[in-house]
């Protein structure tokens, strides 16, 4: 019964920080996408690179914990969704304007017009179900 309890309780707590963790990731990628860097080019290397941190960053996630990382790629694929169910409403827009102070429901709209949430999403979900499909090996 215990062990019941012990597997039941991880399960729950994983499905948590998942969720937590979705919409922190959400949050950040749209943070690193839309960075104010001064520079004469079409997208600036600095927001390339901390996207690429980002990226990396949800795929160990993925990696290291499955579970997470599923319901954390399945949050932020949902968020987007709904983003843009919102948007084609009209109910939600993004403004450029006013992504220097990245206010959450700023964020949230950017989800609608930017495919970096939706591929940062994807990814986490795609690499924690391949971890979870895996056969277990010795480590």
């Amino acid at each position: 019964m215990t062990g019941i309890r012990s597997t039941f309780l991880k399960t729950v707590v994983s499905l948590v920080l998942g969720i937590v963790m979705g919409v922190l990731t959400y949050y950040v990628t749209v943070l690193a996408v839309t960075a104010p860097f001064p520079s004469n080019l079409t997208i600036n290397p600095l927001t390339l690179a901390m996207s690429a941190i980002v990226g990396a960053l949800a795929v160990a996630i993925g990696w290291h914990r499955p579970l997470v990382g599923l319901t954390a790629g399945i949050v932020i694929i949902a968020v987007v969704a709904w983003a843009v169910t919102w948007a084609a409403t009209g109910r939600i827009v993004y403004s450029p304007a006013n992504a220097t102070g990245m206010s959450p429901f700023n964020a949230v709209a950017f989800g609608a017009v930017s495919v970096a949430p939706i591929f940062v999403g994807a990814t986490m979900a795609t690499v924690s179900a391949l971890r979870l499909h895996s056969p277990r090996t010795g480590s």
